[in-house]
């Protein structure tokens, strides 16, 4: 997971918190596997990394995501820290939230390979539930947010930038249709319903797009729908939150944590009904949430400390073994 020019979005945490590590004083080098395209290219990397992770005086290996970690299993010489993403321990479910048993069977794989490595970050209290007792060092770590980025702009503006009209009332569903887990026949359901009964909205819905469209629709939208039957911890929601807009989530990953106290948000049950009652509530009231106060604590400044914090963690434990 890695923006590249055909996926601009694609991992694009990583790449900030790289970023955000650097200015720390890491130093990093990005090995990418590509396995959305096939899963064949693990097996590449199985015999690739081993090779690769000797050619300089590395200090640490940084695994995202559980399948890479199976890719890596061959570097025994460096200390290791394993980021869990979500699908990865918690399998890759459809809409209805059944993880598929080859999902599940690749996440079984991916405890088993973390393992090997001095510790692991989940993104979710959730997530480290899932993972299990047994392992030497589990922290709660969630993605970074870029809060210099995702800042709150005039709405008109937004809907300017983008075309979108301005007196019409707008749904944002930010995620990828065609994907299961993100369950976009529910926001589509809760549009319609909210059409039929005499409101004249839009549902708009935006994946694959640089981050500045992301942050435009955001500040033009009056409602965020995120609709998804599982996750580790959304970016998409703590995103939406630094832009103060209002959402409606899923009680997925740790969405019901963040959005606790959050003025104009709401985490229904997940039923049509109570998404579209929760919704038309927010869109009656016409406020904006006050999100970007509880998201402080999440700069990406603040999430590379700890990640910090977890890398001598592992190197001093990986020392104190007697490995190095």
């Amino acid at each position: 997971m890695y923006p590249r020019k055909e996926r601009p979005n694609y991992g694009v945490f990583i790449r900030s918190q790289i970023e955000s590590l650097s200015r720390h004083g890491v130093a990093s080098e990005v090995v990418q596997i590509p396995g959305d395209g096939s899963k064949l290219n693990y097996l590449w990397a199985l015999a690739m990394l081993p090779g690769r992770a000797r050619a300089r005086p590395y200090d640490l290996l940084h695994i995202h995501f559980g399948y890479t970690a199976l890719a890596a299993i061959g570097i025994r010489h460096l200390p290791s820290v394993l980021s869990f993403c979500g699908s990865d321990l918690l399998g890759q479910p459809d809409e209805a939230g059944r993880s598929s048993r080859y999902s599940l069977a690749l996440a079984r794989l991916s405890k088993y390979a973390a393992r090997r490595s001095q510790a692991v970050i989940v993104k979710s209290d959730e997530m480290a539930r899932a993972l299990g007792p047994g392992y030497a060092d589990v922290a709660v770590i969630p993605n970074g947010i870029d809060l210099e980025l995702f800042q709150p702009l005039p709405r008109q503006q937004a809907r300017a930038a983008l075309g979108w009209p301005q007196d019409e009332a707008i749904l944002l569903f930010p995620a990828d249709r065609r994907e299961p887990r993100k369950n976009f026949s529910l926001a589509k359901a809760v549009h319609e319903r909210l059409l039929s009964g005499g409101r004249t909205i839009r549902l708009e819905s935006l994946y694959g797009r640089p981050q500045s469209d992301i942050v435009l629709a955001m500040a033009a939208a009056d409602v965020m729908l995120s609709c998804s039957s599982q996750e580790g911890s959304p970016n998409v929601v703590k995103e939406a939150m630094a832009m103060n807009l209002p959402i409606v989530a899923t009680n997925v990953g740790d969405c019901a944590e963040r959005l606790m106290g959050v003025r104009s948000c709401a985490v229904p049950p997940t039923d049509l009904d109570a998404f579209v009652a929760a919704t038309a509530a927010i869109l009656d009231a016409g406020n904006r949430s006050n999100g970007r106060d509880y998201v402080q604590q999440l700069s990406l400044d603040a999430i590379a400390r700890r990640i910090l914090v977890v890398y001598r963690r592992a190197i001093a434990r990986f020392i104190a073994s007697g490995a190095a």
